[in-house]
């Protein structure tokens, strides 16, 4: 399918957002990456990222960041994989939460069912530099592609947007571009 449109844009974003500098998109990228491999959406060393972005608001006192990517195209055996993966989401919580760091704390995250034709949703508390960070984290499939949506922020604020929300424009206008299954 032609992904061209299915793209989280700065437009998207709430107000005070810009783009994430690239070492950090390129990190979290890389971690979204990992976490897709984990879920079986490639098993080969080149995962095929398409369409990553990265906006923060870098505003001291509610710092927050939103990264997405899709991972395209995924063979009849890369879904299935991942569909057989997500489809026992309290096997996943342990190894994903040890990806993110040692200390890291995970439970599912509700409503993570509504995107996709398969789904894993996550809620991870990691701490760095003596302060808890947040991550909410959407993964779900929809054909031959595999949308991941991250949004972190920092201690016990409230984020400026909830994944769902942000995970439901990038799943729309997946939607518009894969064929439901027959």
């Amino acid at each position: 399918p032609d992904l061209t449109d299915v793209i989280l844009r700065l437009e998207d974003m709430p107000p005070g957002y810009e783009e994430l500098m690239e070492a950090q998109k390129e990190a979290m990228i890389t971690a979204l990456s990992q976490m897709g491999r984990l879920m079986g959406s490639g098993t080969s060393s080149a995962i095929r990222i398409k369409n990553a972005t990265g906006y923060w608001n870098g505003d001291p006192v509610n710092m927050q960041m939103i990264v997405s990517l899709l991972i395209s195209p995924l063979s009849e055996a890369e879904q299935a994989m991942y569909d057989k993966t997500v489809a026992e989401p309290d096997k996943l919580v342990v190894p994903l939460s040890r990806m993110l760091g040692r200390d890291a704390q995970a439970e599912l995250l509700e409503g993570f069912e509504d995107y996709g034709e398969s789904s894993l949703g996550l809620s991870v508390i990691v701490s760095a530099a003596g302060r808890d960070v947040h991550m909410d984290i959407i993964s779900a499939r929809r054909g031959m592609v595999v949308e991941q949506i991250l949004t972190g922020y920092v201690g016990d604020q409230e984020p400026m947007t909830d994944v769902h929300d942000i995970a439901r424009i990038l799943d729309d206008r997946l939607a518009q571009v894969v064929r439901p299954p027959a």
